[in-house]
């Protein structure tokens, strides 16, 4: 059976073009196994990134190889770390938890990326300075596309959004708990219904962040020697956005998520609870025992 993927909230995880897909390397991959999807990550991350910007053979040599590396560093370093995290999630799963708790692991989740980030500054930058005129029209067109989706899905059709956040939030938490009860399914439904989501705020953003890509860009070719800061500055200003419109309502949307897993985790019975704890568990040996392969 599939086992649930542990990820930070979406909103934190698609920070930005070219450095949300070096994020994917802390994703669990909705593969048969945790291991399969950790070790395939390197290799879904560089189709990803091929996707946005169509590399050229040179890049993707390249692109490949600091891949591989990231991966390494990553199996090396953060994953024993995970493996300690998990543990202390294990004994929250076995009690009740306030909404405070849950924005803990949020903020944890945050610090993680912010250090994938630090360490694919350099090869981001490097990258950066390689992108052709013809490849940032093509990434112009994706981001098109990508946001026309997110248009019709939750500025055009807001219903249809709601009801498409629900089953995706349904789904992954009962990956962790197992089926929900109609109360908690019904729990999830109100939380989301009434909450302050805004897809034209969200949608704003996401241009903000897509320009912002370009421009870096832009500002590597011409300053290469600054690369490295200028990719750290570009990951900085999509955690912590500018624009304070966005900031509001990303603090408040946060606050009403952290309340809902709160709500939803007390709800839960003891055997739901045992299937978290127990998931959480086989993780923290998945963890351990991918943090040792070469």
């Amino acid at each position: 059976m599939d086992r649930p993927q542990p990820q930070a909230p979406a909103s934190k995880l698609r920070i930005i073009g070219v450095a949300g897909c070096l994020a994917l390397l802390v994703l669990l991959q909705a593969c048969s196994t945790l291991t399969l999807g950790y070790n395939r990550a390197a290799t879904l991350s560089y189709w990803w990134l091929d996707s946005q910007l169509d590399l050229s053979e040179t890049q993707s040599q390249q692109v490949r190889a600091d891949l591989d590396d990231l991966h390494r560093w990553h199996r090396r370093e953060a994953l024993p770390r995970y493996a300690g995290v998990l543990l202390s999630w294990e004994q929250l799963a076995r009690q009740d938890i306030n909404a405070a708790q849950a924005c803990e692991q949020f903020e944890a989740a945050r610090a993680q990326l912010l250090q994938i980030a630090e360490r694919s500054a350099r090869p981001l930058a490097q990258l950066g300075q390689t992108v052709t005129p013809a490849q940032r029209e093509h990434l112009q067109r994706q981001h098109a596309k990508d946001n026309q989706r997110f248009r019709e899905d939750f500025v055009d059709a807001p219903r249809f959004g709601l009801s498409q956040r629900v089953k995706r939030l349904t789904d992954r938490l009962e990956m962790f708990y197992g089926r929900l009860e109609p109360a908690q399914r019904q729990l999830v439904q109100d939380h989301l219904a009434r909450g302050s989501f805004d897809g034209n705020i969200a949608l704003a953003e996401r241009e903000r962040r897509q320009a912002d890509v370009l421009q870096t860009i832009a500002a590597i070719q011409a300053n290469p020697a600054q690369g490295p800061a200028l990719v750290r500055a570009v990951v900085q200003r999509a955690v912590d956005s500018p624009a304070v419109r966005y900031r509001t309502a990303s603090r408040q949307w946060q606050r009403e998520g952290c309340e809902l897993v709160a709500a939803l985790h007390n709800s839960s019975s003891a055997a739901q609870r045992q299937s978290v704890a127990e998931n959480l568990r086989s993780y923290n040996g998945d963890f351990t025992l991918l943090a040792q392969q070469d």
